[in-house]
């Protein structure tokens, strides 16, 4: 498997010692999404366990189709949180506590489905690095159930 990455300026909390960690995630993922074998609901777990762990959050599933609830947060592709059309310090807030946050997975304008992210049992300050890596994880859903429909 090839795997290109361009990273500009990209840092970690943990400093380099947990970027090579990092990437050897996405690199799974992107194996795992590449890979015919494996069922789409493992797939789908998988990535989702994997979101949940960079963003240090209690809980992450998929759900097929568009977001349907309002009241949502939305992880960008950008890394950033909205609320309510309004943009959310994260690394000062938090992520939302009370409500879940979305986070959307297309391929083109088509939307396949998204990552309901779950941070109730404790607030979660991931940096916007972690929040891109867990975008970068969600895309391999994209890839992955592109290639078995």
């Amino acid at each position: 498997m090839k795997l290109g990455v361009h990273l500009v300026n990209f840092t970690l909390p943990d400093g380099p010692p947990s970027i090579g960690p990092t990437l050897a995630t996405v690199a799974r993922a992107a194996e795992n999404a590449a890979r015919r074998d494996m069922p789409t609901p493992t797939l789908l777990r998988f990535v989702s366990a994997q979101i949940a762990e960079v963003l240090g959050v209690s809980s992450c599933r998929f759900v097929m189709g568009p977001v349907h609830d309002a009241r949502l947060a939305r992880l960008d592709h950008e890394g950033q949180v909205t609320r309510n059309g309004r943009v959310l310090d994260v690394e000062r807030e938090g992520l939302p506590v009370d409500e879940e946050t979305a986070l959307e997975v297309h391929r083109g304008p088509e939307t396949l489905g998204h990552f309901v992210i779950t941070s109730a049992s404790a607030l979660a300050y991931p940096t916007e690095e972690q929040r891109r890596v867990a975008v970068l994880l969600a895309d391999q859903v994209s890839i992955g159930l592109s290639e078995r429909s």
